[in-house]
């Protein structure tokens, strides 16, 4: 008898020994493949010029940023860019918004661009608080006319500020759930980042949800899901056909302009 109950403890600690095991090889291997693919600094694609300054974050490191302002906006679009993009690469998207009438105002994440230290989701988000304090009070920019666009890695500093402040409405473009489960199919691995989900049901301004239904890095599935979290008299959905992750806004041509122009003007 003692010794069936000693072989079931055995067996009862070997199976909970394979299943920390198994638990601890995902948290290092989801972390290893997330810190490869989170983020993807390039050369910079841009040297300096009019609108771009430096912006001390909270932490005192120097981040490059751009502001420009358009005649007579009464909104001012905070842009967060994708992982393997700088300030550089979206100056069209910024132009265009600015000659639709809106303010605009982009941050480039540590090792991004111009800006000096280590990418990180914890200095993301402080770069990001930098960037609407300079806003709101080097700016005096009301907080609830600023609309916060964020676009796939975007979404998440984006989303992270949507839920501490009362900003005027948050864009999220091609953004994912989570960092993890774009690669793993389970429901929770530790150590996850940008978990979005979650996050987004807890926002208390209007949200616009944009995505490709053809997007093979972040699957419209991901997009659909944020929708999800939230009432449809919060929520906006803007699936655009046949457009990937990276040729969204020249698929959708004027229709993702007049989908932006008509989600900003209901903030109001």
């Amino acid at each position: 008898m003692r010794t069936r109950k000693a072989s079931g403890q055995r067996m009862l600690f070997n199976l909970l020994a394979v299943i920390l095991s198994v638990i601890v090889f995902l948290m290092l291997f989801a972390h290893q493949v997330a810190s490869m693919a989170m983020f993807q600094p390039q050369a910079p694609r841009y040297s300096g010029g009019e609108g771009f300054f430096m912006l001390e974050s909270g932490d005192g490191e120097s981040v490059s940023a751009y502001f420009a302002e358009s005649p007579r906006a009464r909104d001012t679009v905070f842009y967060f860019h994708g992982n393997a993009e700088d300030i550089g690469d979206i100056m069209p998207l910024l132009s265009t918004y600015r000659l639709r009438g809106y303010n605009v105002f982009c941050v480039d994440y540590r090792g991004y661009g111009l800006s000096a230290g280590e990418p990180t989701e914890a200095n993301v988000y402080e770069d990001a608080l930098a960037g609407l304090i300079f806003l709101t009070e080097t700016k005096g920019i009301p907080v609830d006319s600023i609309i916060l666009h964020g676009r796939s890695l975007g979404g998440g500093p984006a989303t992270e500020l949507a839920l501490h402040h009362n900003v005027g409405g948050l864009i999220l473009e091609s953004t994912f759930r989570s960092i993890y489960k774009l690669y793993f199919p389970v429901r929770w691995v530790p150590g996850d980042k940008f978990c979005n989900e979650g996050k987004l049901g807890r926002v208390q301004c209007p949200v616009l949800v944009v995505h490709g239904k053809e997007d093979q890095v972040v699957p419209v599935s991901h997009g659909e899901t944020l929708a999800d979290e939230l009432p449809e008299s919060q929520m906006e959905t803007f699936w655009v056909e046949g457009a990937g992750h990276n040729d969204l806004v020249n698929r959708a041509g004027m229709s993702y302009w007049n989908r932006v122009d008509r989600f900003i003007r209901s903030t109001h």
